[in-house]
């Protein structure tokens, strides 16, 4: 999650052979043999407890929770979500930087420094935390990368996948949290937006030199020259993908009769890989960040879309 006002819609997958958006709007007309489901149900969110102040990120792994605020790191124990106790505050970092991943005993934050006059001097820089003793995070390694190398990121094992929206896929090497390594850039032709991991594939979720929106499948995971094995076109220019089930859903615009375009977020049945189809669309714009758990979708929807 990201620090600035936003709204989270919930998609409900409660129901029997169902997506129900629980937000109160109505969904649009759906593909012949859609699973998606006209009735809107209401969902019941309880809110447990509150901790601190401006948090530009958080990513729970088990019972931790690990947060970034300004420079720091912080670390908090959630087995009682009650009662989150602080565990743990790294030093300052060179920079603010949010957390967008983590690893085995690491944590994953992204500086965009978009600040220089000239868009050339623009970076994204990677910074590796160590979390092994939860009490005392300390910095581990970086990495510069251009301009929106780390538009969303991936972790796979001791790997670390970013989506780039001129770089490509860049893949680096994590396994030594000191030295984060460069490995390679996959160029897929278009600027990827979003990365999900999927029965391992990689999905990646890309806007081509048309600002056409493309669902793009690679495999194996993990490999070192994954092979293209499926696309699809999603509409417009894409965002950020999830994946819950055999489903995913890509955040993107849509255009319309008139010539504009509208946000969408596009349903895409996923059951045979080779050959992935779109079943429908929910009216979800601007998706910032997804959550997934079994059988619901969260998407944090921000106030101005995905993109500057």
């Amino acid at each position: 999650m990201r620090g600035r006002s936003a709204t989270c819609t919930v998609i409900d997958f409660g129901l029997p052979v169902a997506v129900a958006l629980a937000s109160g709007a109505a969904l649009p007309a759906a593909s012949a043999g859609s699973v998606l489901q006209r009735s809107v149900q209401a969902l019941e969110l309880q809110h447990l407890s509150t901790y601190g102040g401006s948090y530009t990120g958080v990513v729970v792994t088990g019972t931790q929770a690990l947060a970034s605020r300004g420079r720091v790191l912080e670390v908090f124990d959630v087995a009682d979500p009650v009662a989150p106790q602080l565990v743990g505050t790294s030093a300052q970092l060179p920079a603010a930087a949010e957390v967008e991943a983590a690893g085995p005993g690491v944590a994953y934050l992204v500086e965009r420094n978009y600040s220089a006059p000239d868009v050339d001097d623009h970076y994204d820089q990677l910074y590796v935390v160590d979390v092994h003793d939860a009490g005392a995070p300390v910095l581990a390694g970086t990495l510069r990368l251009p301009r929106r190398a780390l538009h969303d990121v991936l972790p796979v094992g001791a790997l670390l996948y970013g989506a780039g929206s001129t770089e490509g896929i860049v893949r680096i090497d994590a396994s030594d949290p000191d030295q984060p390594v460069l490995e390679q850039v996959l160029d897929l032709g278009m600027a990827v937006s979003g990365l999900v991991a999927y029965g391992g594939r990689l999905l990646a979720a890309a806007t081509d030199a048309d600002y056409s929106g493309w669902l793009v499948v690679l495999q194996p995971l993990g490999a070192l020259h994954p092979i293209e094995t499926a696309r699809i076109r999603t509409g417009g220019t894409s965002g950020k993908v999830a994946v819950s089930g055999h489903h995913a859903f890509v955040e993107s615009l849509q255009p319309t009769p008139d010539g504009a375009n509208e946000g969408a977020t596009i349903l895409v049945d996923l059951a045979d890989p080779a050959a992935p189809r779109i079943v429908g669309r929910l009216p979800i714009t601007g998706v910032r960040d997804f959550a997934v758990t079994p059988d619901r979708v969260f998407a944090l929807d921000a106030p101005h879309g995905v993109r500057d």
